[in-house]
């Protein structure tokens, strides 16, 4: 029985395009049974190319009922957000627990940012450690318990900023990937705890059950776009 998980999208997709390859690249038995878009997107339109199950819902946390309704047909075991909308409480409730998502800091440090404008914001305070979040959502923004993270450190004198927004694409999408492994009770093999990308150090935790190396460097060129 395959593992069914549903993504809510606004943007890209590079989040989307990671899980579906790695999955691919992993053989896990996962299934992506809706990638829901309040808007055109790049991430919708990865989804309709690779024939996965798409919707386009208008959301707001008054009118929810669209996409609860597409989520409720597509009963999925995990909802991963990349989504540019807060939850309603009544949305949240209908999978508890289930909702994940993942965000570009070290929470609770720059909690209600949204995407890369965390290390804008770490450049704007000189912080010396950047890092990734895996995290449950609740009502609570950006306040969920905590499921992974990663973190590396960063010399704004050296690391170009495109490098930093890689490297950290890379450990975000790392972490979600253990966080469903954990999820679905995945066992795996050794532990990998820390990684080297475009000669940077990533530190995971907790550890990575599952072999980064099977996802290439191509890889992770097509999914960052």
């Amino acid at each position: 029985m395959k593992h069914r998980i549903a993504f809510l999208v606004s943007g890209g997709g590079g989040t989307l395009r990671l899980v579906h390859q790695a999955a691919r690249r992993l053989q896990l038995p996962w299934e992506i049974c809706l990638v829901l878009a309040d808007r055109p997107c790049g991430a919708l339109a990865y989804a309709d190319d690779q024939q996965l199950p798409v919707a386009q819902v208008t959301y707001s946390r008054q009118a929810p009922e669209a996409l609860q309704a597409a989520l409720q047909q597509a009963q999925p075991d995990v909802v991963v957000l990349a989504f540019d909308r807060i939850l309603d409480a009544a949305t949240l409730a209908l999978f508890p627990g289930r909702f994940i998502n993942v965000h570009y800091s070290l929470l609770p440090s720059f909690a209600g940012l949204v995407g890369m404008k965390t290390v804008e914001q770490a450049r704007a305070q000189q912080v010396r450690i950047l890092g990734a979040t895996c995290h449950e959502v609740t009502e609570q923004v950006d306040g969920g318990p905590v499921l992974a993270q990663c973190a590396l450190p960063v010399d704004w004198q050296r690391d170009a900023p495109a490098t930093l927004h890689q490297v950290l694409f890379r450990g975000a999408g790392l972490i979600l990937l253990q966080s469903l492994l954990h999820r679905f009770g995945w066992v795996g093999g050794p532990e990998q705890e820390q990684l080297r990308y475009l000669q940077k150090t990533l530190l995971c935790s907790p550890p990575l059950t599952f072999d980064a190396g099977l996802l290439t460097e191509e890889l992770w060129q097509q999914v960052s776009g």
